[in-house]
């Protein structure tokens, strides 16, 4: 209850003075996610790969690339508290691995080390089933649940989640939050498919 209690107090309730990171805010959860928090009165940074479809959105920033210099990434994070990792390399479209290591394992490094340096709130990552069991998998997956990914997406996304442990050294303070496909308004991939038929 105690742990409960403190989590709610750094993250539920807007202290003073508190920022948070969010990244892929121009995607389906990344939206919803910057949505949420400013309607709960969080002072919000984003950083997107596309900060021009984001100027009216406030304080915008460019997302570093994954090979961008540790400062690039370390002045990201100045002033902000918590960090909301959204940006990823989907799996609806057809991509090498090493574009799927780049973008969600290399780059989710990146930031976790430059949070874990800077920052003294939470980090959360935005993770996917596919990091645990690939598609043909049928039955209940839990945190004891030994991942086997099965395609490239599923291995980046993996990695991503032991990069970002490594890069809070055994801190409680990162968070990987593997999701089940979603749906919403203009989704892509399968789930778009699917609605459609």
């Amino acid at each position: 209850a105690a742990d409960r209690q403190e989590r709610s107090h750094s993250f539920g309730r807007r202290p003073a003075n508190m920022k948070v990171l969010v990244t892929g805010a121009t995607g389906l959860i990344g939206r919803q996610v910057t949505g949420r928090l400013r309607q709960a009165g969080f002072d919000m940074r984003i950083a997107s790969r596309r900060p021009e479809r984001l100027q009216a959105a406030g304080e915008v920033f460019a997302l570093p690339g994954a090979d961008a210099p540790d400062d690039a990434f370390l002045a990201l994070m100045r002033e902000v508290s918590h960090v909301v990792h959204c940006a990823a390399l989907n799996n609806d479209r057809t991509f090498s691995d090493a574009d799927h290591q780049a973008a969600n394992a290399t780059l989710t490094a990146r930031l976790a080390k430059a949070a874990a340096a800077g920052c003294s709130g939470r980090f959360i990552y935005l993770s996917s089933i596919r990091a645990v069991a690939g598609p043909g998998f049928s039955g209940t997956i839990n945190e004891a649940m030994a991942p086997a990914p099965q395609c490239a997406y599923g291995r980046s996304k993996r990695e991503g989640e032991i990069r970002m442990i490594e890069a809070y050294a055994g801190r409680p303070d990162a968070t990987a939050l593997r999701l089940p496909p979603v749906y919403g308004e203009s989704m892509r991939g399968n789930m778009a498919a699917l609605m459609r038929l």
